[in-house]
This record gives C-alpha cells, sequence and structure tokens, in this order.
C-alpha cells in the first residue's frame, strides 16, 4: 500500500474492530513511552553532574546546550523556572480534580 487510495487494491479488504485497534495502537504507545522515559532517565542521570538527583541550573544548561545548542541562557532560565512551575501546577490540578470527585485515568 503506498497511499490511500491503493487501500484494497493491491490486499484483501481486512477490518479491525475499534477496540483491537486501541488496545494494539495503546501497546504500542506503551511501550514508545516506556523507551522514551528510559532515554529521559539517562539523559537526567548523565547531566545531574552532583549526582544528588535534582538538576541545577548550570547543569540544566549544559544538558539543553547538548541537546539543542540554540537555546539561549533567558529562554534556558525560563525553561528551568517552568520546570519548577510545573510541579506545583500539577499538584495544584490533581488537587482541585479531588476537590470535584474527578478520577484521571
Amino acid at each position: 500500500v503506498h497511499s490511500m487510495s491503493d487501500v484494497g487494491r493491491e490486499t484483501r479488504y481486512a477490518w479491525i474492530p475499534e477496540d483491537d485497534f486501541v488496545e494494539i495502537v495503546g501497546r504500542a504507545w506503551n511501550l514508545y513511552m516506556r523507551k522514551v522515559q528510559e532515554c529521559l532517565q539517562a539523559l537526567f542521570e548523565a547531566f545531574d553532574v552532583s549526582g544528588d538527583g535534582f538538576l541545577q541550573m548550570g547543569e540544566f544548561q549544559l544538558l539543553l546546550a547538548a541537546v539543542d545548542p540554540t537555546v539561549n541562557r533567558s529562554r534556558a532560565a525560563e525553561m528551568f523556572e517552568g520546570a519548577g512551575n510545573y510541579d506545583a501546577a500539577a499538584k495544584s490540578v490533581s488537587a482541585l480534580s479531588l476537590e470535584h470527585g474527578s478520577t484521571s485515568k
């Protein structure tokens, strides 16, 4: 199959139920996300020079320079501050969800 217009021409028609599709794609997505998590963990550990389990600003700037050398110091500082605020924001959203009886999947 080379394009959507080729579907059915070169192969027999085959159908997959929506539930099966979602399950298959979900498993593949979970595997992909595990690999991403492993890579991010390795990246974090490589740049946590102090070994304290936290990235200080200098370590964060080194990481960014290695990943994207075009990021300037000002943007790095914004990202660093934003990462600290992300944890607080996530906790606020979680608390708000609990207050309203919502559960996350």
